[in-house]
C-alpha cells in the first residue's frame, strides 16, 4: 500500500468537513477528479461532510454541480486541491481558511504546499491519480465515481500526441470501465458537439495558420460570443488543431472576455511548460499554457517558437 496514500486516508479520518478545491477555468479532468473524489468520499465516509468547492462551468455541469456549504466550517476542515500545481491557481478563496491543505496532482511541480503533496508525474491525469488512489486503498468506488472519474482521464488524454501514459494507465481505465453505468453514453457526452460548438470548430479550422516549425490559431473572442460558446469549452478544441498539426509546436489562443488570451503550447520533442512558466503559466512536460496580459503578447511567443530560441 503506497505511504502517502495511506496517509491521506489517515489525514480524512481526523476530520469531519472535507472541502475539495480545485484550479480555476477547469478542464474535465479537474472537475471529473474533483467529482469523482466528493463521491468516493462521501461513499466512503458517510459520517463526513464533503463539499467541491469552484464556479460552475456550463459545459462541465452535466458532470455535477458545485456545492453550496456555509463558510464557517472551513476553519475546522480538510481541504482537498486536485489538478492544481500551485495555490495561485485555485478557484476561490476559501482554501486559504481551511485548517489543514492536501494537495493530489499529476504536473511537474511548481509549488510544493500542504500537510501532504501528493504528486505522480509519471500518471496521464489527477483523475487517473484519484482513481489509483483509490483502489490501492481499496476504497468503493461507484458508478457514478467512475463515470466523472474516466471522463476525466478521457479528457486529459484526448490528445495522445502531448499526453503521459503507459500500460498502468489503460488498466485503470479498465477498472473504471468495468465500474461504469454506460460506457457509450460516456463516450457520446465527450464527442458530442453542438451546432454552435460546431460552428467554432470549423472557424478554428479555417483559420490555421503555420510557419516553418510551428501550427497555431487564434480565437477571438467576439466569435465565441456569437456562438455562445465557453472560451473555457472552446479550449478543449485542441485535439481538433493537433489533428491537423505536422509541426514540433502547435499552439492555440482564445480570447477572454477581460481581453485576456489563454495560450496552449504542444510540443512532439521540446519541453514547453518551462516556457509557459515566463508568462505565469505551467503544465506537463509536453502540454502547457499560461494566461496573457493582452494579444499583444502573442506575436513574441510565436517568433520564440518559430526559432526555438527558448
Amino acid at each position: 500500500m503506497n505511504k502517502q496514500y495511506q496517509a491521506l486516508a489517515n489525514k480524512i479520518k481526523e476530520y469531519e468537513y472535507i472541502v475539495i478545491f480545485r484550479r480555476d477555468n477547469p478542464d474535465g479532468n479537474a472537475y471529473g477528479s474533483q467529482l469523482g473524489l466528493r463521491e468516493i468520499l462521501k461513499t466512503n465516509f458517510p459520517d463526513k461532510k464533503v463539499y467541491a468547492s469552484g464556479t460552475n462551468s456550463e459545459f462541465l455541469n452535466p458532470m455535477g454541480r458545485m456545492d453550496n456549504f456555509d463558510p464557517s466550517v472551513l476553519p475546522q476542515a480538510l481541504g482537498i486541491v486536485v489538478d492544481c500545481p500551485t495555490t495561485e491557481w485555485i478557484d476561490g478563496n476559501g482554501w486559504e481558511h481551511v485548517k489543514e491543505l492536501v494537495k493530489i496532482d499529476n504536473h511537474p511541480e511548481k509549488e510544493q504546499y500542504g500537510a501532504i503533496d501528493i504528486n505522480d508525474q509519471s500518471i496521464s491525469s489527477t483523475s487517473e491519480l484519484i482513481a489509483d488512489i483509490a483502489f490501492d486503498l481499496k476504497w468503493l468506488v461507484t458508478p457514478l465515481a467512475a463515470q466523472n472519474l474516466l471522463i476525466g482521464a478521457l479528457e486529459s488524454m484526448q490528445d495522445f500526441w502531448s499526453a503521459k501514459f503507459n500500460k498502468k494507465t489503460f488498466l485503470i481505465l479498465a477498472k473504471l470501465i468495468e465500474l461504469s453505468p454506460d460506457v457509450n453514453e460516456i463516450v457520446s457526452r465527450r464527442t458530442y458537439s453542438t451546432q454552435n460548438e460546431n460552428d467554432v470548430k470549423k472557424y478554428l479550422v479555417n483559420h490555421i495558420r503555420t510557419k516553418d516549425n510551428l501550427t497555431y490559431v487564434y480565437i477571438p473572442y467576439h466569435k465565441l460570443e456569437k456562438y455562445q460558446v465557453e472560451p473555457n469549452r472552446a479550449a478543449t478544441f485542441m485535439w481538433l488543431l493537433l489533428t491537423f498539426s505536422t509541426t514540433e509546436f502547435t499552439a492555440m489562443f482564445i480570447e477572454y472576455p477581460d481581453k485576456k488570451i489563454r495560450a496552449h503550447i504542444c510540443s512532439k520533442t521540446r519541453p514547453v511548460n518551462l516556457f509557459a512558466a515566463r508568462y505565469g503559466g505551467w503544465g506537463t512536460e509536453y502540454s502547457a499554457g499560461a494566461f496573457l496580459e493582452s494579444k499583444k503578447e502573442i506575436k513574441p511567443i510565436l517568433e520564440t517558437l518559430e526559432q526555438e530560441t527558448f
